[in-house]
């Protein structure tokens, strides 16, 4: 929509600077002085002789005021020429740029994350996110590259954040701290595909504390991010948020839809090591 208003703004600027050619052009002195000198010149006897005759009269006078106004204005013709040209060039310039950012957000890469629930096994765990009795959490996660261009894995953080009764998660996420786990890695993804990375994380409480979340009064999130450079050359991070649920068996690990956590955007130099 905005777009098109653009559009109609742009044509009606058009349509206004050469309706003010053509009136500045018309009400020319030099134009109409031109014109009723020629007129005085043909003279009754020349309309007498017909309508063709005056018609084509008239076209004559026509062309030689035309080029009688270009000679005696070619200075401030040649400058509204240069403007026009200008203006093209410019929204030439401006078209070609929306297109080429156009073209590299529809290209560019886009890597995702997301955790491998294990196939079902009643011999062992087979939740998508882990506790074990010493107090160890441990997840998969996949990361793939669903865009259609090639990138390069940087590196990224993961951490769990523990959320206690009648708190409110932090407004934006916090990758550091206590608990927090750095991956550096310098993958290659084509496009579609993919690497796995296994992390493993200490409980941010207690293991006998883990009650208050299987009651539902804390919360227990998982939150990452991954940086990655697209084919363009610019810096990509992706974020990630789930939330622990205890009383589902397989996939346990739920999407976290407080805003500001899942999210791909160019990554600010000064958050790097956020």
């Amino acid at each position: 929509m905005l777009m098109r208003h653009r559009k109609f703004l742009g044509i009606c600027f058009v349509l206004l600077a050469i309706s003010l050619v053509v009136a500045s052009f018309l009400s020319s002195p030099t134009l109409q002085q031109c014109v009723s000198d020629n007129r005085r010149q043909i003279g009754e006897k020349e309309q007498e002789k017909g309508l063709a005759n005056f018609l084509a009269s008239t076209e004559h006078i026509s062309f030689q005021c035309v080029g009688a106004f270009t000679d005696v204005n070619s200075a401030a013709i040649t400058a509204v020429a240069t403007i026009f040209i200008a203006a093209f060039t410019l929204t030439l310039w401006l078209t070609t740029g929306r297109q080429l950012e156009h073209n590299r957000v529809v290209e560019r890469a886009y890597i995702t994350m997301s955790h491998i629930t294990p196939i079902f096994d009643p011999s062992r765990d087979s939740n998508a996110f882990r506790i074990r009795d010493d107090g160890a959490a441990l997840v998969r996660i996949e990361f793939k590259n669903y865009g259609r261009t090639p990138a390069e894995v940087i590196g990224g953080r993961f951490k769990l954040e523990h959320i206690r009764e009648n708190e409110e998660p932090p407004v934006q996420p916090i990758y550091t701290g206590q608990g927090s786990v750095r991956f550096d890695v310098a993958y290659f993804l084509v496009a579609n595909a993919d690497f796995i990375f296994d992390f493993g994380f200490e409980l941010p409480f207690p293991i006998g504390a883990l009650v208050s979340v299987e009651k539902g009064s804390d919360r227990l999130w998982l939150v990452g991010y991954v940086d990655y450079r697209d084919k363009f050359g610019d810096v990509h991070r992706a974020g990630y948020a789930r939330r622990y649920d205890p009383h589902i068996t397989g996939n346990n690990l739920t999407f976290v839809t407080e805003p500001g956590y899942n999210y791909d955007h160019p990554r600010l130099p000064w958050k790097a090591e956020a």
